[in-house]
């Protein structure tokens, strides 16, 4: 690089940065506004699907059952929550249905349960086992109808009271057992359900790892929750969403910008060519005076979408930071490649038809 230090050449580009504010505050500005937006425009998205995937996993989307007429295994079926990948398990057999001599005219379904099952019918639950030693497990409904509460008696027909252990409200996994009354015991011997809870990242082979727990021929699984009840494909709109392609218009905005502000000082370019500038050097020098501004204002407006999102939903994931972060760094390597060439391009102009424009 002819007459020039790489520090002289850097040194020149924070001059010319500062001899024309109005220039650099247009490019930090534009890039203020478009990396901003684009940062809170992903985390606006994956917000909205991390949110839909934590409400599809509490409704029970992991949720597998296995069931079987002839009986499954209560013991396996109490042993799978050791495996890699579960969350937790709970043999359950549904029973007749009942009436409580507090409501005789109404009946209730009964049924037994291990103490895994406590965790999967809600995801809120702090129930411990000691809390149902020889008592009964109540769903909310039927608790709200009868008026009982943990501690409450309970008679229910044809065997001995027995006291409300605890009230569950399984609505959001399944309503149908908020009108349960169940017995909690031991996996021992034969059940007629199994209920497995997966780990959210486990999306494949479930079923069939149930099915090799538990053989027979009347051997059933199947989830709880379809994900097409919920109407929604949460990979396929982090994969189709406009920012995997507006990262690509937003860049290029921003390099015309740069391209615009290079040809009106194609005088300039034509005055370091006159001194004997070379190429190479014009090169640094455009990109020292495109990356100020660039990078400052890009980091501004991140750190704007951020303190928004921050402000009005906490925390973000750092899913969501790798994301968001990612189409910042897209726009901005892609601005601030393509805008110093716009130099080199003028470089090929006469010197003189440069000179005559000052």
């Amino acid at each position: 690089m002819k007459n020039w230090r790489i520090r002289d050449l850097f040194r020149e580009s924070v001059g010319n940065d500062a001899g024309s504010r109005g220039r650099t505050l247009i490019l930090g500005g534009s890039a203020l506004l478009v990396v901003g937006a684009l940062f809170l425009s992903d985390l606006l998205v994956t917000g909205g699907i991390l949110d839909f995937q934590r409400r599809y996993v509490e409704s029970g989307g992991n949720l597998y059952i296995a069931s079987s007429k002839s009986g499954l295994d209560a013991a396996r079926c109490a042993a799978l929550v050791s495996l890699p990948g579960v969350k937790g398990s709970a043999a359950v057999s549904p029973g007749p249905r009942a009436r409580v001599l507090s409501e005789p005219g109404t009946l209730y379904w009964t049924g037994i349960v291990t103490m895994g099952a406590i965790r999967l019918l809600t995801t809120a639950s702090t129930i411990q086992a000691v809390d149902l030693q020889g008592r009964v497990l109540v769903g909310a409904d039927a608790a709200q109808e009868l008026g009982v509460v943990p501690g409450s008696w309970l008679g229910i027909e044809g065997t001995k009271p027995k006291q409300v252990g605890a009230v569950v409200d399984s609505e959001d996994r399944d309503p149908a057992l908020n009108r349960w009354i169940a017995a909690v015991a031991a996996p021992i011997g034969l059940a007629r359900e199994c209920w497995v809870e997966f780990d959210a990242g486990v999306k494949t082979g479930r079923q069939e790892t149930m099915f090799a727990m538990f053989t027979g021929p009347d051997v059933v699984v199947q989830p709880v929750k379809r994900l097409d009840e919920f109407s929604r494909d949460p990979v396929g709109e982090l994969a189709g969403r406009p920012q995997t392609i507006a990262w690509l218009y937003a860049g290029l905005l921003l390099a015309l910008l740069g391209w615009l502000s290079s040809w009106f000082r194609r005088s300039d370019v034509g005055l370091y060519r006159a001194v004997g500038t070379g190429s190479p050097a014009l090169l640094v020098i455009a990109a020292g005076e495109f990356v100020i501004p660039v990078v400052v204002g890009a980091l501004g407006g991140a750190l704007w979408a951020l303190a928004w999102w921050m402000a009005e939903h906490g925390n973000p994931t750092s899913d969501q930071l790798y994301v968001a972060s990612r189409t910042a760094a897209s726009i901005v390597l892609l601005a601030v490649t393509c805008t110093p060439l716009s130099w080199i391009v003028l470089g090929r102009e006469s010197i003189a038809a440069q000179l005559k424009d000052r």
